[in-house]
C-alpha cells in the first residue's frame, strides 16, 4: 500500500508533502507515520494558521 499526503497553506505559498509505502494490513500505522513525517516538515504550523484563519472568518 502506498499513501501520499500534502498540506498546503490557504494562499498556496507553503506546502509539505510525503509518500510512504507499507503493508496493506497496517493502514493506521502507515498513516500515523506519514503524519509524523509531515509534521516534522512543518505541516503543524500550516494547519495552525488555517485553523486560526477559519476561526476569524466565522
Amino acid at each position: 500500500m502506498s499513501l501520499f499526503a500534502q498540506v498546503t497553506s490557504l494562499d498556496g505559498t507553503r506546502r509539505v508533502e510525503g509518500k510512504l509505502s507499507g503493508p496493506v494490513v497496517e493502514p493506521e500505522k502507515l498513516g500515523a507515520a506519514l503524519a509524523e513525517e509531515l509534521i516534522g516538515q512543518g505541516a503543524g504550523s500550516i494547519l495552525d494558521a488555517i485553523r486560526g484563519e477559519s476561526a476569524v472568518s466565522r
